[in-house]
């Protein structure tokens, strides 16, 4: 039953990926797809392998504790079915009768929100759903996760393949091969979920000048769920968002203007966040986000910590900025290598040095033509790399948490370079490369 249930959910995915034709993305082998699938539930399988026989913390590691988690809340289905679907919708948990599998929950509660939705119980009641169909068997859960991923990655295929010009296939081996994307975005951990939510939102965002009552219901949907997944990305894209839904309903002239003045409002109201915020001003809890990762680290000894500059002031915050997005992006690098997870990072952080110079030459290229797609990829870049490199001081959480940039900027540093290689063999800019067709 370990391998059987699995292995029928997977052939069963693999029928569904030839069945609809959302899996089928413009200028995509179906084989493709179907191997992208597998690829991803073998990138899950690795995750189970590497936290069952190399970090053996059943206790504390993320690719368990949700699981067990969600059982302890699936064995209640069958005794007091009340009880399951109270944790599932969030209802009257403060009644003191639940007191004793809440305090059995090792990742349902966290001690640093600031204000902001506490994102475990999401995966926890995600995990709890699939449990109806997994029977409890953990590979059924990496088997789901691994659609889930691959249904959201195709989503962020779909609105980034414009960038990507005649090169959508680098876009689409780039989203799912990219090391990062492949180990932690497939197995049973927060990631996959995060993916989801945001492909679905951006491939409803780009049916904006289509609406309809369908695509809008997936906006909101999606945007609530990446809300409660990982808050922290969707307020990073929310400048970009404003700009991309600006730039369609009003036009693309003066595009950076536009843009422009929307960051601007976006960063004062960041600025006076302590007004309408209660969690406190955004530079206090920068600040004490930092020092919750620089306490967590020393008391579980890891040995990847590194050193950020205190941002005191918004004009400190600008200028650590640059700092903050190689931190973000380009480490660890190869001279810090240390194991052979650290020598994955590093070699994935030397193509994302060659995609970022890319997306340079994209800037350079198109300065005079961006497209919302182009704007809003930019916008995210920036905003999350400098939140994550002001605030993680832990090189292998930085890993997890610029995740969701690392489509954009495969999108962006083909097109940079697409651009740059027409450049060389026409002698002209190639000025039309972002124009839609």
């Amino acid at each position: 039953m370990d391998i059987f249930l699995p292995v029928v959910y997977a052939l069963f995915g693999l029928f569904l990926l030839r069945k609809y034709p959302w899996f089928k993305p413009d200028g995509i082998p179906l084989a493709w797809v179907s191997w992208a699938f597998i690829l991803k539930i073998l990138g899950g399988l690795s995750i189970w392998a590497v936290y069952t026989y190399h970090y053996s913390y059943r206790e504390t590691s993320d690719a368990f504790r949700y699981f067990d988690d969600a059982m302890l809340i699936y064995g209640t289905l069958q005794d007091d079915p009340a009880i399951y679907f109270r944790f599932l919708f969030g209802i009257n948990l403060e009644d003191p009768s639940l007191e004793p599998i809440l305090a059995k929950l090792r990742g349902w509660h966290s001690s640093y929100t600031y204000g902001i939705a506490n994102d475990n119980p999401t995966v926890i009641r995600a995990n709890a759903v699939v449990a109806i169909f997994s029977l409890g068997n953990y590979h059924v859960h990496t088997v789901f996760m691994a659609f889930f991923s691959l249904v959201g990655l195709t989503g962020f295929y779909a609105f980034l393949a414009p960038l990507a010009g005649k090169h959508k296939k680098w876009l689409y081996a780039c989203s799912m091969l990219l090391p990062t994307i492949w180990f932690w975005g497939s197995g049973v951990l927060k990631e996959p979920l995060l993916i989801l939510f945001t492909g679905l939102m951006l491939w409803s965002l780009s049916r904006l000048r289509m609406f309809s009552a369908k695509s809008a219901l997936l906006l909101l949907v999606s945007c609530l769920g990446l809300f409660f997944m990982k808050p922290y990305t969707i307020m990073a894209m929310i400048p970009g968002l404003f700009t991309y839904a600006v730039l369609i309903l009003s036009g693309s002239s003066r595009a950076w203007l536009k843009a422009g003045m929307v960051h601007l409002f976006f960063f004062l109201a960041a600025s006076n966040s302590s007004v309408f915020f209660r969690g406190g001003d955004f530079l206090h809890i920068i600040n004490r986000k930092k020092t919750d990762f620089y306490n967590v680290a020393e008391a579980y000894n890891a040995g990847s910590t590194i050193e950020i500059p205190e941002s005191n002031s918004l004009p400190d915050l600008l200028i650590h900025s640059p700092g903050a997005l190689v931190r973000a992006y380009l480490r660890p690098h190869l001279f810090e290598v240390k194991s052979v997870f650290y020598l994955a990072n590093a070699l994935e952080n030397l193509a994302l040095t060659l995609l970022l110079l890319g997306t340079v030459l994209a800037l350079f290229y198109f300065s005079a033509q961006p497209t919302p797609e182009f704007l809003l990829s930019l916008s995210f870049i920036i905003v999350l790399g400098v939140l994550i490199g002001s605030v993680v001081p832990v090189m292998g959480a930085i890993v997890r948490y610029k995740l969701p940039a690392l489509p954009f900027i495969a999108a962006c540093g083909i097109a940079g370079w697409s651009a740059f290689l027409l450049s060389l063999r026409s002698g002209q800019k190639p000025m039309s490369f972002f124009r839609r067709g």
